[in-house]
């Protein structure tokens, strides 16, 4: 006996609310118990493998290697597509775009083949997000394939059913996967999601519940990854349920509010940081009702930027939080007055004459007039830079 799919173990042992009380109406009472015969169970859910199992360990399906994923596609595409050759390391570049998922390489070949297209073609168009999402809901034939016609075969529609599940079972584990889906893909810190999530243990038990579903995987230290395909997917999905902006102000929040400005002892923070901050700013550059939080992460940013003797990216960072902070404040609100400060010295560093006295005029102005003691050192260190470029000012 074969039982497919079985991600949600609550149907096996759920009970008749509706009529006699204490009666099992769960599927658990059909699965046969006996010495002879063999029943195999799939899951995507870790958790259900282990309680359908019946104390016996599942069998992980890992990832498939490079050598069975070019097998897989040869099976595919066969030796030639369209008359022309195509090589194993072709092959294998696709397989690796594709995170090694077997639907998802299935279905790439059935529409390269259904297209006489080559693989390099096939690939440029994944590169493009709005392409790879129609790409990830390509409905191929399966012939006789033995799935029946009620199982989806497209790999959004796969997906789909997984985040539905997380959703319907597991609120927090949703919270993480919705907001990480806006994040770089590689090494998310949990440091950087755990204020998403209330308790310690609750944090624990959603990421678990992301794990198990093969949703994320696991990356250096203690942080996660989210394959970019992945992302799309759940991104499209945020988009159907009209979700998408809500949970991407919930990502520029966070950062906003957990990217660190101070001294050097917070560096490794913002080195982690920093990728997902960058990412999140660009998809948010249109969210106009969390502008102060958007030019909060930039100057924070551009400091990080500055210190780090990186004078280009200060620069850009730099300019956008004070194009932010116009919109949200005023040229003398003190946080425009830092990141016009950053602005300033970046633009000193990269000897940029003219452009540097305007910004350090405004900004040293600015400061000692509204900003007083509480920055004094700060001024000195202004009042050099102006010495450095012999600029006189009464």
């Amino acid at each position: 006996m074969i039982i497919d799919n079985a991600d949600d173990p609550a149907i096996f042992s759920r009970s008749n609310d509706a009529g006699t009380i204490g009666v099992d109406v769960g599927l658990e009472r059909y699965i046969p118990d006996c010495d002879h015969g063999r029943i195999l169970v799939t899951t995507r859910d870790l958790k259900a493998g282990r309680s359908l199992a019946k104390g016996n360990a599942p069998i992980r399906i890992e990832r498939t290697t490079t050598v069975e994923s070019i097998k897989l596609l040869r099976n595919e595409l066969g030796e030639a597509i369209g008359g022309r050759q195509w090589r194993d390391d072709d092959a294998a570049r696709l397989a690796t775009v594709l995170d090694h998922l077997p639907l998802a390489m299935v279905s790439a070949a059935s529409f390269i083949k259904e297209n006489s297209m080559a693989i390099a073609s096939y690939m440029k168009l994944i590169e493009e997000d709005s392409m790879a999402i129609r790409l990830l809901k390509y409905s191929f034939e399966e012939g006789e394939r033995g799935r029946g016609p009620e199982r989806p075969n497209a790999v959004y529609a796969t997906w789909k059913l997984s985040i539905d599940q997380i959703k319907g079972t597991n609120p927090n584990a949703a919270i993480l996967l919705f907001v990480m889906a806006f994040l770089e893909q590689s090494n998310i810190p949990a440091s950087l999601l755990k204020p998403l999530i209330g308790e310690p243990i609750d944090f624990t038990t959603a990421v678990g519940a992301l794990l198990r579903f093969s949703l994320i995987g696991s990356g250096s230290e203690d942080s996660h990854n989210m394959h970019r395909l992945m992302q799309l997917t759940v991104r499209c999905w945020l988009d159907l349920k009209k979700m998408e902006d809500p949970v991407l102000r919930k990502a520029l929040l966070l950062l906003s509010d957990i990217f660190p400005v101070g001294g050097r002892e917070t560096f490794d923070m913002c080195l982690a940081f920093e990728p997902h901050a960058v990412k999140v700013l660009r998809a948010a550059s249109t969210l106009d009702d969390v502008i102060s939080a958007r030019a909060k992460l930039q100057t924070n940013l551009s400091w990080y930027y500055l210190k780090s003797i990186r004078w280009t990216e200060t620069e850009a960072m730099a300019r956008d939080a004070c194009q932010s902070l116009e919109k949200a404040y005023s040229g003398k609100h003190k946080q425009t007055l830092q990141a016009k400060a950053n602005l300033a010295e970046s633009l000193m560093k990269k000897a940029n004459t003219k452009k540097r006295r305007s910004s350090l005029g405004k900004s040293w102005m600015g400061q000692s007039h509204y900003l007083g003691q509480k920055t004094i050192r700060h001024l000195k260190h202004t009042t050099s830079w102006l010495k450095s470029i012999n600029w006189k000012e009464n």
